[in-house]
């Protein structure tokens, strides 16, 4: 199995991902940006998901449940998908839209790819993309009524922060990142079968995510996000938001005893 190196570019940059929102002018025109592909790429790296890198490195992870296979029903098909595997999250996500579209328009969505290793890229695909990971779907552009409604829903789904979509044009279809803790809390919430049992793959060190068993255990207060300042200390922290430094450590199991400038915390504040 293959991990990915992250970028330069994003060196010293530890990014929560979890809880993380995407910015409203991203949100409102699934354009897609550098910073769009570079926020779904922290997201799978710092949920450890390996990016894998030939056919049978997919395999192999189907065959040990890290991926699902997504086989088509009454409401999605599949188009030319060379690997039809998916992260169990991802595939609730398309049969749960797959549903929804078929009630709006009357046909099944259409899926054009899944899990694609990095050897299948495609030449003008990005050195950014999550496609290895087993996160991301691609569904093909519809017209008139349903292409309207399908806009709106990945729109709604990108203001609450479980996806990020880009309308591609060449050629037409949209691109769908999903968040796989982000995504199961909102089905969780919405009274839906949590997808928090998928097996994550595994990297040698533990992956940084938040831990939402702590987040569930803090009704009464709300979550925010922290850029950490030169000179700031968890105590420091801890102190100004009135919690605690074993608390910031639960939410975030990725901090070190040395917190860097420019890293992203999440706090539990009143």
């Amino acid at each position: 199995m293959y991990r990915r190196q992250i970028p330069a570019a994003l060196a010293g940059a530890a990014i929560v991902a979890c809880l993380t929102v995407p910015s409203f002018a991203d949100a409102q025109s699934l354009r897609g940006s550098r910073s769009t592909l570079e926020r779904a790429y922290e997201r799978a790296s710092d949920n450890g998901l390996h990016f894998y890198r030939t056919s049978g490195g997919v395999r192999s992870a189907a065959e040990k449940g890290r991926f699902v296979r997504l086989g088509g029903n009454a409401d999605y098909r599949l188009n030319n998908v060379s690997y039809p595997y998916a992260t169990a999250t991802t595939r609730t996500f398309v049969e749960r839209l797959g549903a929804q579209y078929r009630a709006t328009c009357g046909e099944p969505m259409v899926v054009t790819s899944a899990v694609r290793p990095l050897a299948k890229q495609p030449r003008n695909s990005s050195d950014w993309s999550v496609h290895p990971t087993g996160i991301a779907v691609d569904l093909r552009k519809p017209t008139g009524s349903c292409l309207a409604w399908l806009r709106r829903t990945l729109l709604s789904l990108e203001d609450r922060g479980v996806i990020d979509g880009t309308e591609e044009r060449r050629p037409p279809h949209f691109h769908v990142v999903v968040f796989p803790a982000a995504y199961d809390a909102y089905v969780a919430s919405l009274g839906g079968k949590s997808i928090a049992a998928n097996p994550a793959p595994r990297t040698s060190a533990a992956a940084p995510r938040v831990a939402l068993a702590t987040v569930a255990r803090m009704p009464s207060r709300s979550m925010r996000k922290y850029r950490v300042r030169r000179g700031d200390s968890l105590w420091s922290i801890a102190k100004r938001y009135d919690t605690t430094v074993d608390t910031i450590r639960k939410l975030n199991p990725s901090v070190a005893r040395k917190i860097l400038p420019g890293q992203t915390l999440v706090i539990a504040t009143q």
